[in-house]
């Protein structure tokens, strides 16, 4: 029994905790259930959004595919094309990729909008120099290995302090001249009144003795009885009392007289040591002139020796095989521009001070030759004694004289003759002569032949080219797409220095004009005048040259600059290049014509006239859509009008020639003659070689011409004239007629005979047997102190070269890329136009991104609940070129 109730007892254990197992499971199961349901429900909406960004990530690839060709061709840009509806071609695409989404997510809706337009001058930006970093840099090795070099040029130039500070002591010089020559003017004024006087001092002086003389004959008579003869007595007396009133008056005329010529007398020795002080400011100004001739010259041989030792160092590099990048070459190249334009500032100071001088120096020795009869002291006793003579002829008693009275003595009342004083007529000659100086010397035949020159080159359409001449229609741009991305407004910094060069022609023009009929004092004061156009016109000039540094700092602080203004050089048309192939590979030729009138051929007086015409132009309104072929000129100034940007990229071109060309003028040892020659004149000369030559070479610039940065040929001279006029006949297309004029202009300038011309021609058309002539005899070390043809050294630039350079040293960024902004959007419009699409392209709506969302609903698992859900996705993209 016991046994038994032991095993009931153990099953009886058991029983109890039957279930427990299950108990704890269905306890422990369930959250575990959930967060399993949970993380497959997660896995399910990870995986849709996975899916969703896919489909939307190629629906937004697929949309963007198509893009502008045109743009893309053209400008190798990359926007959406405007010909179509982004947010359903997109929807259609997701609609079709819908189906990788799978039953288990429903699509609710999308949509789809452009953003980040080219119109956007960030964004344009951003494409071109990302086009431009694969493009640009092997465009740059080909056309500018020199670039750093022409830069480094340009920074030594600007410095014109020493200039302006050498013009302001020559314009002391001509003003002491003036003052001295305004006394000498006085002076003959005097001389012709004492020569008057003396008339007047001589006839009074007989008539006061005659009086006398008269009187005391009279009393010398005996007297009629009064008695006897009342009416006899009476007249007596009357006559007596007349001839001692006649006698009073010759005396106090005759008194009259001797006073006026003491007076002017002193007034003439005053203004004579006023003369005499002028004389000394400019014998002092002389003297300091050549002492600082001196210092030039010494200064200028350190100069000299310095550069010979750089070039020297130079062709050693060259001759070993140096690379040009080389920095110890780079270093050599910096140093010798900064003297070569030091040695140029040093040859026009002392050029001119030299002139002034000599000039100065002639207005001495003529006027010494004239002087040499006066004497100061002789004349102080004259006055002395015409104030003697005045005190007796004062003191000299009328009532006192008697038939006894001696006649007057004339060593108390006539003793010195009116004298001592230089003659009118000596003045007069003195003045005449330097009058004729002016009037028949070279200045005068300088001036003629050159400012004939400048007028003939203006009557002449060779500034712009009159087929490209449209002008947009900004108000059909306002009215449709609400103005052009951009903007218009024309904007440049050259119009400044443009007027002072124009106001400086037309003072030395006018001077010339008037010269044959001004007095030297007129004409040394409208000298002083243009010395101070001179002034101003180096003061603009060094502003605007201050404005092209500061966009020369930018430039080397990166790369973005020459990327961007390299993109726009090499992209657009140009005035000289009708099939240049751009960077995009697109060419020139294919781009749209446009029926357009060209301009006949409007001519200018002057530069002064030009930039009027400039500005008049600037910000008007035409007819056309887009411009004929003068883009590149148009992001150099902004206008609406294509001649206007024409005209001003001329004058911006002609400054930077401008800039380059001081030192190859300003060391031309035959402009230094010809200015040196005419003394007074040097500035005047000087300034207009500095002005037409740099007209010149910018003309055939403009015509399809190249230069080199630093040309060493000056056309301005008797030996420079034949390769003007040669490249003038072919680059330009004179007539033959036109080229002989502007011939004959400069040989009457430069005194020089048809005979010299042909010679200087045969050496021209020689040159290249001469130049292996030289070659194979000249010794290395010889004519360092020459100026070196860098032709070999730097290349020559055309015309869009020149502009690519503008771009860099005259355009910011802000209006360089709104420019482009708006040429963009004109020729594309055009092509467009042309295509007969049924919109109106807006560069404002030439996205490159694509922003996109996308709703989904993630149905749940069990069949019960498939329609309903439990997550709605929304998802947001971006996606751009």
């Amino acid at each position: 029994m016991r046994k038994r109730y032991w095993k009931f007892k153990h099953f009886k254990y058991i029983n109890g905790i039957r279930g427990a197992i299950s108990l704890f499971l269905a306890v422990i199961m369930t959250p575990f259930l959930t967060i399993a349901m949970a993380l497959v429900e997660t896995g399910r909406y990870n995986s849709a959004v996975s899916v969703l960004d896919e489909a939307m990530g190629i629906s937004s690839t697929a949309t963007l595919a198509n893009y502008d060709e045109y743009l893309h061709k053209r400008w190798g840009l990359l926007a959406a094309d405007q010909g179509i509806n982004l947010d359903a071609l997109y929807g259609s695409y997701l609609s079709t990729n819908a189906g990788v989404l799978g039953s288990s997510l429903t699509l609710e809706n999308q949509s789809a909008e452009g953003i980040y337009p080219l119109g956007d001058p960030e964004i344009l930006e951003s494409q071109i120099l990302e086009f431009s970093k694969l493009n640009a840099p092997t465009l740059l090795a080909e056309n500018f290995l020199n670039l750093s070099e022409v830069i480094d040029k340009i920074e030594q130039i600007g410095q014109f302090d020493d200039i302006i500070s050498c013009l302001d002591d020559g314009v002391e010089a001509v003003d002491s001249t003036v003052t001295f020559i305004d006394y000498a003017e006085d002076l003959k004024e005097d001389a012709r009144n004492l020569e008057s006087y003396n008339q007047t001092y001589e006839e009074r002086y007989t008539a006061f003795s005659d009086a006398v003389d008269n009187l005391r004959e009279a009393l010398g008579e005996t007297r009629p009885d009064e008695e006897e003869d009342p009416e006899g007595a009476a007249t007596y007396d009357a006559n007596i009392s007349t001839l001692r009133t006649n006698v009073e008056t010759a005396r106090s005329s005759y008194s009259e007289i001797l006073g006026n010529v003491s007076i002017l007398l002193s007034d003439y020795k005053a203004k004579m040591s006023q003369c005499m002080e002028s004389q000394a400011d400019i014998q002092e100004h002389i003297t300091q002139f050549g002492s600082d001739y001196l210092a030039y010259n010494q200064n200028k041989s350190a100069k000299e020796e310095s550069l010979r030792n750089v070039k020297n160092r130079i062709s050693a590099m060259e001759r070993d095989g140096y690379a040009r990048d080389d920095e110890t070459y780079r270093n050599l190249v910096s140093e010798r521009n900064r003297i070569e334009n030091e040695l140029a500032d040093i040859e026009f100071e002392s050029g001119l001070l030299n002139a002034t001088s000599a000039g100065c120096q002639e207005v001495m020795d003529g006027w010494q030759t004239s002087a040499e009869a006066y004497d100061d002291a002789t004349i102080g006793t004259i006055i002395q004694s015409f104030n003697s003579m005045k005190t007796s002829v004062d003191n000299y008693s009328v009532s006192s004289i008697t038939s006894d009275t001696a006649e007057l003595d004339e060593v108390t009342y006539h003793c010195v003759a009116v004298g001592g004083y230089i003659s009118a007529s000596d003045i007069d000659d003195y003045l005449a002569g330097q009058e004729q100086e002016l009037q028949n010397g070279s200045l005068a035949a300088l001036v003629e032949g050159m400012t004939s020159f400048y007028n003939s080159i203006f009557q002449m359409t060779m500034l712009y080219d009159p087929e490209l001449s449209a002008y947009l229609d900004v108000d059909y741009y306002n009215q449709n797409l609400g103005g052009l991305p951009g903007g218009a407004a024309a904007e440049g910094g050259a119009a400044d220095v443009i007027r002072s060069i124009g106001a400086l022609i037309s003072d030395i023009k006018q001077f010339k004009q008037q010269l044959s009929s001004w007095k030297f004092i007129e004409a040394l004061k409208q000298i002083k005048e243009i010395i101070n156009a001179v002034i101003a016109f180096f003061e603009a000039l060094a502003h605007y040259a201050c404005g092209i540094l500061r966009n020369i700092e930018e430039l080397f602080q990166g790369c973005d600059r020459l990327y961007y203004s390299t993109y726009t050089t090499f992209n657009l048309s140009c005035r000289t290049d009708d099939d240049f192939k751009c960077m995009t590979g697109y060419t020139l030729e294919d781009l749209p014509e446009q029926q357009i009138v060209g301009n006949n051929g409007t001519v200018f007086d002057d530069l002064a006239a030009l930039i009027d015409a400039v500005q008049s132009y600037a910000n008007g309104s035409g007819d056309d859509i887009t411009f004929s072929g003068a883009e590149l000129e148009y992001v150099l100034y902004g206008s609406n009008s294509e001649l206007a940007n024409q005209l001003y990229t001329f004058c911006t071109l002609y400054l930077l020639r401008l800039l380059l060309d001081i030192a190859p003028v300003a060391l031309n040892e035959e402009v230094q003659a010809l200015a040196a020659a005419s003394t007074f004149g040097y500035p005047i000369v000087i300034g207009l070689e500095m002005l037409l030559e740099p007209l010149i070479e910018t003309i055939l610039l403009v015509n399809g011409e190249s230069f080199g940065i630093y040309d060493k040929t000056v056309f301005l001279t008797p030996t420079g004239l034949p390769q003007m006029i040669n490249k003038m006949i072919s680059v330009v297309r004179l007539t033959t007629t036109q080229a002989e004029g502007l011939k004959t202009e400069l040989l009457n300038a430069f005194d020089t005979t048809e005979d010299n011309y042909n010679y200087q021609h045969y050496l021209y058309e020689h040159r290249n047997n001469q130049n292996q002539n030289q070659n194979q005899n000249q010794n290395q070390n010889d004519a360092i102190g020459n100026i070196q043809d860098y032709v070999g050294e730097l290349f020559e630039f055309n015309y869009r070269e020149y502009c690519f350079m503008l771009l860099l040293l005259t355009v910011t960024k802000e209006q360089q890329l709104a420019r482009l902004q708006n040429l963009i959007q004109t020729e594309t419009l055009y092509y467009y136009q042309q295509k007969g699409v049924d919109y109106t392209f807006d560069l404002r709506s030439s996205y490159t991104y694509l922003h996109t969302e996308a709703d989904v609903k993630v149905k749940q698992m069990l069949p019960a609940l498939i329609d309903s859900s439990l997550f709605e996705i929304t998802r947001e993209q971006y996606r751009g070129y």
